[in-house]
């Protein structure tokens, strides 16, 4: 029963709506590598880690944590220069 359940939810918008539901897997599949490299990776370079960890992140959410400063938020990361 679990699996004609599984089958119509795959099946129903593929037919209905493929462009919508291939943009969906597209979504869904361009994680694998985000995964592959962030997770499954277990010994990384120290390097990768500290660029990830400090860097990236920081410069990533460098406009956010400016604006969440402004509102009194709290973060313990380090300033960009």
């Amino acid at each position: 029963m679990f699996m004609v359940v599984v089958t119509f939810l795959l099946i129903v918008p593929l037919y209905a709506a493929p462009y919508d539901t291939g943009m969906g897997l597209l979504c869904v599949v361009s994680g694998i590598p985000v995964y592959l490299i962030g997770v499954a990776w277990k010994n990384k370079p120290k390097v990768f880690n500290d660029y990830m960890g400090v860097y990236f992140f920081s410069r990533l959410f460098s406009d956010f944590l400016t604006e969440s400063q402004n509102f009194g938020l709290c973060f313990n990361l380090p300033k960009n220069n």
